[in-house]
């Protein structure tokens, strides 16, 4: 599996990590970068701790998924969220512009690190 590192936080060193197969992004994880001996590992240490912690799952995953034909199943229990928000009264009604102007949603990985899947806008209606 290949990786990019994608972004560096130097406060709390660690680095976000892209992996990849045929090209296409698998996962993006954030890696606390070991320190050893008052370092951070960098170089073919770095890499080999890249990789260890590669989703080689997810290739697994996918081809058992692919061969089970009720996804359909699963699907239609799938129900729509509502957004839903305190809003401010302003006298000529509420406003609900106590949510922010987009929400991301997180989801957790497989090693219960975050991973940013999708940011999304709500309408804001006034009541």
């Amino acid at each position: 599996m290949d990786y990019k590192i994608t972004a560096a936080d130097a406060a709390l060193g660690q680095i976000e990590v892209t992996y990849l197969k045929n090209a296409s992004t698998v996962a993006v994880y954030t890696i606390d970068v070991p320190i050893v001996d008052g370092q951070y590992i960098t170089g073919d240490a770095l890499s080999q701790e890249i990789l260890r912690r590669a989703p080689v799952w997810i290739a697994e995953r996918q081809q058992a998924a692919s061969a089970a034909p009720n996804f359909a199943d699963l699907a239609a229990l799938v129900q729509a969220v509502e957004v839903v928000s305190n809003g401010i009264n302003t006298g000529a009604g509420i406003i609900a512009n106590a949510i922010p102007d987009s929400v991301s949603a997180i989801v957790e990985s497989r090693t219960n690190q975050a991973v940013l899947t999708e940011t999304f806008t709500p309408a804001i209606t006034t009541l």
